[in-house]
C-alpha cells in the first residue's frame, strides 16, 4: 500500500499542476498544402477578433489547406477526442489577406459560441495597461476663428475594463481671422482644459476605439491688426467636447493615437470692428460648433 501511495503521488501532483489556459499559438497547428497559409498571421487574425490570446488547455484548433486546390481550406475544433466545431471553405477568398482574415474570423466566432464561451480565457495580462499619456498635433475646422493649429497633451486611466477618466491641456492658434469687405484682421488664441468620461467600444488586440464626452473650460484672447485703434480681449470660453478615438497598438507600450473632436460652445462670442464713435462697422461670430482633428504617439503603462 505505501509502494502504491509513493507510485501514484507524483503523477497525481503534475496533473494538479496544469495550466488551466494555454496561448492560443499552442492550440493552433495548420497543415498549409498548396494554401498560403501562416500560422502566425492566422494566429494574429484570431487573437484580434477574439479579443484574447488564450484558450482552455484541452482545446485544439486544426487548420488544413487542400494538398490539390489553393483555394480549399477547413478546420476542426477539438477537445481531447470530441469535435466541436467544424468549417470548410470551398472555395476560399483568393488573396492571402482575405484567406487569413476569413478563417480567423470563423474560428473566433466557433470560440465564442455559446457552448465554448467558457474555453476561451481572459487577455493575458502583460497586453493591458490602465493609464496613457499622449501627445497629439491638432488641426481645427471653426473652433476658432478660421483654420486652427495647435497641440495637446492628455493623461489618461482606465478605472474599470471599459470606462477611463481623461484629463487634457490644448492650445490652438488662429492667426489669419478677417473681416468682411477689408475691415481689418485679428489673431486669436485658445488655452483651454479638459475633463472627459470615455467609454470603450471595442477591444481588440491591435485597435481599441472609444468614445469621450466631456467639459472644456479655459481663456480665447484675441487681438485686431491694421484698425485706426487695436484693442485685445481675454474672455472665458466654456463647451461641450465629445470625441471618438481610434487607438492603434506600436508595440507593448506604445500606440499611435487618432481622434476626432466636435467642441459646442456654451456662450455666443462675437469679434466686432466699431469706428470712433463706438458704432459697430463689422462682426465675426464664434461658430455654434467647431471640430478638431488630432494625431500623435501614446505611452501606455
Amino acid at each position: 500500500m505505501l509502494a502504491a501511495v509513493s507510485w501514484f503521488a507524483p503523477s497525481h501532483a503534475e496533473a494538479q499542476a496544469q495550466p488551466e489556459f494555454q496561448n492560443l499559438a499552442a492550440a493552433v497547428s495548420i497543415d498549409r498544402g498548396l494554401t498560403c497559409l501562416d500560422s502566425e498571421e492566422l494566429v494574429e487574425h484570431v487573437t484580434s477578433w477574439l479579443g484574447s490570446d488564450r484558450v482552455a488547455t484541452p482545446l485544439s484548433i486544426e487548420v488544413h489547406g487542400s494538398p490539390y486546390f489553393a483555394r480549399t481550406v477547413w478546420f476542426r475544433i477539438q477537445r481531447g477526442n470530441q469535435t466541436l466545431a467544424e468549417r470548410r471553405f470551398d472555395p476560399a477568398p483568393a488573396r492571402c489577406d482575405d484567406l487569413h482574415a476569413a478563417v480567423g474570423l470563423a474560428i473566433a466566432l466557433a470560440l465564442k459560441a455559446s457552448l465554448l464561451e467558457s474555453f476561451i480565457g481572459e487577455r493575458s495580462a502583460v497586453a493591458t495597461h490602465a493609464t496613457r499619456v499622449a501627445a497629439q498635433a491638432l488641426v481645427g475646422i471653426a473652433v476658432i476663428p478660421d483654420a486652427d493649429f495647435g497641440v495637446s497633451v492628455s493623461l489618461q486611466h482606465w478605472v474599470t475594463q471599459r470606462f477611463a477618466a481623461r484629463l487634457t491641456a490644448l492650445a490652438l492658434h488662429a492667426p489669419f481671422g478677417n473681416f468682411q469687405d477689408d475691415q481689418g484682421r485679428f489673431r486669436t488664441w485658445l488655452t483651454v482644459g479638459r475633463l472627459d468620461l470615455c467609454s470603450r467600444l471595442t477591444d481588440l488586440t491591435i485597435v481599441n476605439i472609444a468614445a469621450c464626452v466631456g467639459l472644456a473650460a479655459g481663456g480665447l484672447y484675441a487681438t485686431g491688426e491694421a484698425f485706426p485703434m487695436t484693442r485685445r480681449a481675454l474672455i472665458p470660453y466654456i463647451a461641450i467636447a465629445n470625441t471618438v478615438e481610434l487607438d492603434i497598438k506600436l508595440s507593448e507600450h506604445w500606440s499611435l493615437t487618432a481622434e476626432v473632436d466636435v467642441l459646442v460652445p456654451l456662450r455666443r462670442t462675437t469679434f466686432a470692428v466699431r469706428d470712433e464713435r463706438g458704432a459697430v462697422l463689422a462682426t465675426h461670430n464664434l461658430a455654434a460648433a467647431g471640430a478638431l482633428i488630432a494625431i500623435g504617439p501614446a505611452y501606455h503603462f
